[in-house]
This record gives C-alpha cells, structure tokens and sequence, in this order.
C-alpha cells in the first residue's frame, strides 16, 4: 500500500495543496526553497496519522485562526492509498476541539469509522523536524514508539521477560553513549 495523493486544505500556511504522487515506487522526497511548506506537508501528515498530536494554535492558519474566524477556518487533510488493486481514501476534518470527523471509502463504497480505524492502524508515521533535534531524545522516542507498537499487548514471562530486561538495558545503554 502506498500513498497515491495528499490534499491539505488550511493547514498552517497552506491553504489548498494537491500532491499527486504517481507511478513512485520507493522514495518520496519533498523539495522547496525555504519557507515553502515541506515542514508543514510533513506536520499535516502527522496530523492525519496521529491526530491527537493536533494543536488548533498552532496548526489552523494564523489569519484565519486569529483572524475572520468565519467558516471553512479548520484543517481538512485527505489521502488516497493504493496498491494498484484497492484504493482507499481516508479525509480527516479537525476544529477547534481537535478531531470532528473522518470519513473514508474503499473503491468508492463508504466505509464505516471501525474499518478506516483498522486500515489507518496499520500505518506507523514518524515525524522528525529536522531542526533543534535532541538525538538522545529522539532514539529514545523512536525506539520507544517501536517498542510500544511491537508488544502493545504482550505479556513478558520467563525468557520473553529476560529479553526485555536485556533490551531495554540496551536502550538505557544507547541513550547514555549518546547523551556523553
């Protein structure tokens, strides 16, 4: 499954961006003069996949948001995914509140919250700004997100349980090396 297309309405400091990424098979890569909005794509697609991680302050358009405060002033971000076989397209809306509504259909039949749910689930995003970076920090939060995503629901007994112990000594051990 791939990323077919991302639409960002009133994002930050983009008001309407259609990105149509075709016939790419591996890497996608963002170029812009400074200023452009590559950030702000990146931010929106933490959004669409982590939106609890929304901030109205700070992801609503500045004019809009401090500004007319008339309609049409919250994110609207979609994403069409294909594997050449199924396409999915999945539109998140969000408000002041965070989060109002998703929708989604599945080769234009709509699908119900709890199978857009499940197919967004299956997605690991991370975002990493490129500036200001605590490398520690970010190992650390990387492999913890991994971690978390891998054994969410698994209890550790007996030699599942020392290799825990082992990893996270592991991970202690990697943030310290960094941190000196």
């Amino acid at each position: 499954m791939r990323i077919k297309s991302i639409s960002i309405k009133r994002f930050r400091s983009i008001m309407n961006l259609n990105l149509n990424i075709e016939d790419i098979n591996e890497i996608v890569t963002i170029c812009g003069a400074n200023n452009s909005g590559k950030t702000n794509v990146l931010r929106a697609l933490e959004v669409f996949f982590k939106p609890q991680k929304y901030n109205p302050e700070y992801d609503a358009p500045n004019h809009k948001f401090n500004g007319s405060r008339g309609q049409s002033v919250y994110p609207e971000i979609q994403i069409i995914f294909t594997d050449n076989i199924k396409t999915y397209e999945i539109k998140k809306i969000f408000d002041i509140g965070g989060l109002k509504s998703t929708s989604g259909k599945l080769d234009g039949n709509v699908l119900q919250n709890d199978k857009i749910d499940q197919f967004i689930n299956k997605f690991s995003f991370f975002y990493i700004p490129s500036i200001n970076i605590n490398f520690p920090e970010l190992v650390n939060n990387l492999i913890e997100e991994i971690y978390d995503l891998e054994y969410e629901k698994t209890r550790f007994t007996g030699l599942k349980g020392q290799l825990k112990t082992a990893f996270d000594s592991y991970i202690q051990g990697t943030v310290d090396v960094l941190i000196t």
